[in-house]
């Protein structure tokens, strides 16, 4: 059984719980119109109407419209997660540019998103690109081999010295005691190797020069550090030296006064990947060992953002990179539909806002059409969810508040034409048709007397203009009263 502590300390072991997805909370949803919308264009553009077994596109005439399906290749996914990347600085520094504080209404009445959620995007789209993609010349070698199993390793050891930087973790002072040990933790072995004989340290510093180079190495520092350990020499043995032996003997939890930033679980997974493995170690094993550290409580658990107050069962959710990292540890293998469905949860890259799925959005279509995902019937009915939930998370957004005239606010911030987008995207042919028309008869006013979007809909999307005219023929029975000019152009 589980006990208690473990479960509300978020055990790695803990049994999976039913936590909360279908609920939204009361704001925006994301409300930062920018972003969402840089990021649907970036999707647009890979974005193909999908072909029946025999190789035709469906019938944009048929009962249930046709099926948009993301298309891409994982020798396209590193310029895919460049452009996302992309993406989220132009909106960050659009959002920036009108002087509004974070999560606050700005001067054109849309929210800006907070710091932390654009940096959770950041880091997912960097370790996407790491874990699934491949070189545009096709020289990488065949997935799940010896080499390539090294290759993506290597690719998350490089993403993770990034997150330690930014972290805190490469804050070093070059004449610092402790730098050869917070060089070392950073995954910076040149710089400890350089730091450890600059304080006149040789034997540390060849130590180091051999770390993550398989060989006895670890079983030789550990057992020096038992002989060490509470004997009459250990009260001569400096606290630096100490801690970088116990690196070099796979402790991945030194103390934060010697190694900074040591706390966040990046840098924890980071020990355990250099230190705590062999170089031939699969990633799979690594996060294996991790996980396992965990529970034994010397390693930090990679804590979803999600707030308690928010949902309950938050501290069952892990940080969105580290679902990723659980998913492309697989390799060949394919990943459970538990680890895929709480891999997508709005609170493992928000805080509060549960009706904020674009992210996950955005990367179960991205990781689905790279074959990352298996094709089993939760996932479909994952991904259906998935752009139901979107797709009226575009419809709200689109009647946020404003201080704006409704018609103005509209023109200016509706995404009625997304909405139609994502929804467009549904499997199940009933639900798509249903959904594309609620969204069309609720939003009405906004696309009606709008050229352009009526166009995007009509020509890029190909949505049966028998459904647009059943739209406009309803909002015009129930809605009579209102003069045409209620909807011309602000």
């Amino acid at each position: 059984a589980v006990k208690a502590a473990q479960l509300a300390r978020g055990s790695p072991h803990a049994p999976w719980g039913v936590v909360t997805t279908e609920r939204f909370a009361l704001s925006a949803g994301g409300g930062d119109f920018r972003a969402k919308r840089a990021a649907l264009d970036v999707a647009l553009a890979r974005t193909a109407v999908a072909v029946d077994a025999n190789d035709a596109e469906y019938d944009a005439d048929a009962s249930y419209g046709p099926r948009l399906v993301f298309e891409c290749a994982r020798t396209e996914l590193p310029s895919l997660c460049l452009e996302h990347l992309a993406a989220i600085e132009a909106a960050a520094l659009a959002s920036a540019a009108t002087g509004a504080a974070d999560g606050a209404l700005d001067g054109e009445g849309t929210f800006r998103a907070p710091p932390d959620e654009l940096a959770a995007e950041v880091r997912a789209w960097d370790l996407v690109s790491a874990l699934w993609g491949d070189d545009e010349d096709g020289g990488g070698a065949p997935v799940g081999c010896a080499a390539d199993r090294h290759r993506r390793r290597a690719a998350v050891g490089a993403w993770l010295r990034k997150q330690t930087a930014r972290g805190g973790g490469g804050v070093i002072v070059p004449d610092d005691r402790n730098a050869a040990a917070a060089h070392a933790a950073a995954g910076r072995s040149s710089r400890s190797v350089a730091s450890a004989a600059a304080n006149r340290d040789p034997r540390l510093a060849t130590l180091l020069a051999q770390a993550n180079a398989g060989g006895d190495l670890r079983a030789l520092t550990a057992a020096q550090l038992d002989l060490w350990r509470g004997s009459p020499v250990e009260k001569y043995l400096t606290r630096e030296t100490s801690s970088a032996f116990a690196l070099l003997a796979g402790e991945v939890s030194p103390p934060e006064d010697v190694v900074r930033g040591v706390g966040a679980w990046p840098q924890n997974f980071g020990l355990t990947q250099w230190f705590a493995s062999p170089p031939t170690t699969t990633l799979s094993a690594v996060v294996e060992g991790y996980l396992e550290a965990v529970a034994r409580g010397e390693a930090a658990y990679p804590d979803a953002p999600g707030l308690i107050a928010v949902d309950a069962d938050a501290r069952r959710l892990k940080d969105a990179s580290f679902n990723l990292l659980i998913l492309g540890s697989k390799g060949p293998t394919a990943p459970s539909d538990a680890d895929v469905r709480d891999a997508f949860h709005p609170l493992t890259y928000c805080a509060r806002d549960l009706g904020n799925v674009s992210l996950a959005w955005h990367l179960f279509a991205t990781l689905r059409a790279i074959g990352a995902l298996p094709e089993t019937v939760e996932n479909r009915a994952l991904g259906d969810a998935l752009h139901a939930n979107f797709a009226r998370q575009l419809l709200s957004s689109s009647s946020s508040s404003s201080s704006e005239t409704k018609t103005r606010r509209q023109q200016r911030h509706s995404m009625i034409e997304w909405a139609v987008f994502v929804a467009m995207h549904v499997e199940d042919g009933a639900r798509r048709r249903d959904l594309v028309k609620e969204i069309l008869n609720a939003g009405c006013a906004e696309w009606c007397d709008d050229d352009a979007k009526t166009t995007f809909m009509r020509e890029t999307l190909r949505v049966p203009e028998a459904w647009t005219r059943e739209a406009k023929e309803t909002w015009a029975r129930y809605n009579w009263w209102e003069p045409e000019s209620a909807f011309a152009p602000a």
